[in-house]
């Protein structure tokens, strides 16, 4: 009788360290399961892969253009105008100069003198004086010295008629207007208004925008080498088990 109950104790000890070993177990499986999930990637590799893509944002690329691009252009180009040439200049223009001047002046005038001579000498006299002396005429020589002492009014006009030399700087006012050639060494700084629809050649490659459409797009895979984490993967039946697929092969025998 007491072999029975130890015996039967031994037993119930046994089956409880199984039950705890196998409740171990499940939740140690459980644990790594989780670890496994949570820090383990799956690494799939694809090569030649068909599969449907969608690029939604632009796309920057590099593109070169082989035609000629027709544009529009409606700019202020500014520029610089190397200019080495003889221009012809219009001049109108009145001028302040200091001018000096050398010539003659032709005077044309009367003069008139009206003025009082006062006459205070002695005359030498030597001439033949003809004398009436009863009743004859006769010769008589006077030589001697004769004191004059007279006041003689003298009104007189003097035609002048000469060439005044004159030399002389003064200011004056010229008009300048003609025609001026002169030489035009410069460098000009120039804003060149430029309204045109012109065609025109691209020689380098352009960064460009790629706009795709907002579909799918047939693609193939050519080479890609991706690892996805597993919790991110989700188990399911293959195509061929899928219900849509029994769908379809159900309509197909139909």
């Amino acid at each position: 009788m007491i072999k029975t109950k130890q015996h039967q104790t031994g037993i119930s000890t046994i089956a409880l360290l199984l039950s705890t070993l196998a409740v171990g177990v499940i939740i140690g499986g459980g644990l790594g399961a989780a670890w496994t999930i949570k820090n383990v990637e799956a690494r799939l590799l694809l090569h030649e892969q068909p599969a449907d893509i969608r690029i939604n944002d632009a796309l920057m690329v590099r593109a070169r253009v082989l035609n000629q691009l027709d544009i529009s252009i409606n700019e202020m180009i500014r520029t610089q105008v190397p200019i080495n040439k003889d221009v012809t200049v219009p001049v109108n223009e009145t001028l302040n100069l200091m001018a000096a001047i050398k010539t003659r002046v032709p005077v044309e005038l009367t003069v008139l003198v009206n003025d009082v001579i006062t006459i205070d000498q002695v005359l030498d006299l030597d001439a033949v004086v003809e004398a009436e002396v009863l009743g004859e005429i006769i010769d008589i020589p006077i030589r001697g010295k004769v004191p004059v002492r007279a006041e003689v009014p003298i009104s007189l006009k003097i035609p002048v008629r000469e060439n005044i030399p004159v030399d002389l700087l003064t200011p004056v006012k010229a008009v300048l207007k003609q025609a001026l050639t002169v030489p035009l060494n410069t460098v000009i700084d120039a804003e060149i208004p430029i309204r045109s629809n012109m065609s025109v050649p691209v020689h380098s490659d352009i960064e460009a925008k790629l706009f795709l459409p907002k579909e799918d797009i047939k693609a193939t895979i050519t080479y890609a080498d991706l690892n996805i984490p597993l919790n991110t993967l989700k188990l399911g039946l293959s195509d061929e088990d899928s219900p849509e697929r029994r769908d379809e092969d159900k309509k197909e025998s139909e």
